[in-house]
């Protein structure tokens, strides 16, 4: 199966990048099939490479094209993608890559302007029964910002013994805040601070005041243990201090400490730049989730979750797979031997079980049972229960709403089962 994917396009110098969401709303049907896709212009040879996902469609997809019209307009059709032969089919989840396309030299402006769309058809809507308008895309995230300070912390000197780095955002940032003292033993440091935690302040410079935003002692105990292993920037041990946040333009301070004891900490902040859904589950492989990488990889399912989306993953943590499988039963699914194709489908059939064919936060959840359609084609029931929490078919979520670029990640403590 690995061998029919491809890699996300790449963008170069010479290259406009375009995305699409793709859903029913648009086309006025309201089918519940959802999509994405990218286009890649090439305006050194006028042609286009396309990427497109698909799901949920009530039947077989006829055709699909490039249309020529604004947001809310229909019409002609400028470039022809194909029907249902013309993409990887894998449970209800249509795939295409397309390179070096011919894109019409009269229509580039209408490309541009954001004047084209994407246009779905199946039998039952021969008009379309999704929709995704081009738009240019944006670019301009910034790159990975990373601040360290080091120095000696003494609880018995009070406060004026805190370690304090400030930092200033200006647009919203995503980062990681990390206070790490034992793990420093590791790295030549003779008397590293033991248990140190930390707090977060938002500075008014125009009143000389400080409003308390967020604090952490043991970064696992935090609510957010997966989220920060999908990161790659988990601390090494657990008494020491990691979270997530979200910073609005203004300037901030992180200041470390501990309850007894003398030694030396070093503070860390570093900026997120978000990834696909099978890259933050990679980044997390080497703490919970290594079994659940390998079965992606070996699939080639990691690529598609890395591709457009958008997706939401239920994602096993290695414990749930060691609760439902032997050792040796995981080793003969992901093994290459005789019986690859085999062990191939059944494997890939666990795997679309869990992910859906859209982004679906906690927050687009209602009180009580939700269905859902898996990529598998078969539906499960998310039940949303104030006391109980949230469970999902036969397993628990521990953890919501790990963000990636194109889509959600919950993690569930069972292997999910029809």
């Amino acid at each position: 199966m690995a061998a029919l994917l491809t890699l996300p396009l790449a963008v170069s110098a010479s290259e406009i990048a375009f995305k699409a969401a793709i859903d029913g709303t648009q086309s006025g049907t309201g089918s519940a099939a959802t999509g994405s896709a990218t286009v890649i212009l090439d305006t050194d040879t006028g042609t286009i490479d396309l990427s497109v996902n698909l799901s949920n469609l009530r039947n077989d997809l006829s055709a699909s094209h490039i249309h020529v019209g604004a947001a809310g307009e229909t019409g002609g059709v400028i470039v022809d993608i194909g029907n249902m032969s013309a993409y990887t089919v894998i449970g209800d989840f249509y795939v295409l890559e397309q390179t070096a396309v011919a894109f019409p030299a009269e229509n580039l402006t209408d490309l541009l302007a954001g004047g084209t769309y994407l246009n779905f058809h199946t039998p039952e809507f021969a008009s379309g029964e999704v929709r995704g308008q081009l738009e240019l895309a944006d670019d301009s995230e910034d790159s990975l910002v990373n601040i360290s300070t080091r120095g000696n912390i003494n609880p018995a000197n009070g406060d004026e013994a805190s370690l304090i780095a400030g930092f200033s955002v200006a647009k919203t940032k995503r980062a990681i805040l990390r206070g790490v003292g034992e793990s420093l033993a590791g790295k030549g440091v003779t008397n590293p601070l033991e248990d140190i935690s930390f707090q977060v302040y938002k500075l008014n410079t125009a009143e000389h005041t400080s409003e308390l935003i967020g604090a952490n002692d043991n970064w696992s105990e935090g609510g957010q243990q997966f989220q920060i292993e999908a990161t790659g920037l988990a601390p090494e041990d657990d008494s020491e201090s990691a979270m997530i946040m979200t910073f609005e333009p203004g300037t901030y301070t992180l200041n470390a400490g501990a309850v007894s004891g003398e030694g030396v900490a070093l503070v860390e902040i570093f900026g997120l730049e978000s990834t696909g859904v099978g890259s933050t589950i990679a980044n997390a492989a080497g703490n919970s989730f290594s079994i659940l990488n390998t079965a992606l990889q070996t699939t080639g399912l990691d690529i598609i979750l890395d591709g457009p989306g958008p997706f939401t993953l239920f994602a096993p943590t290695d414990e749930a797979f060691l609760a439902t499988f032997t050792t040796e039963e995981i080793g003969e699914l992901v093994a290459d031997d005789a019986d690859k194709d085999e062990d191939l489908a059944a494997l890939t059939d666990i795997l679309l079980y869990h992910v859906i064919g859209g982004n679906i936060p906690s927050t687009a959840l209602a009180a009580g049972a939700n269905t859902v359609v898996a990529l598998s084609g078969e539906s499960f029931t998310v039940d949303v229960d104030a006391e109980a929490g949230v469970t999902a078919q036969n397993g628990n979520v521990v953890e919501t709403d790990i963000p990636s670029s194109n889509g959600v990640i919950h993690v569930v403590d069972a292997v999910l089962t029809p």
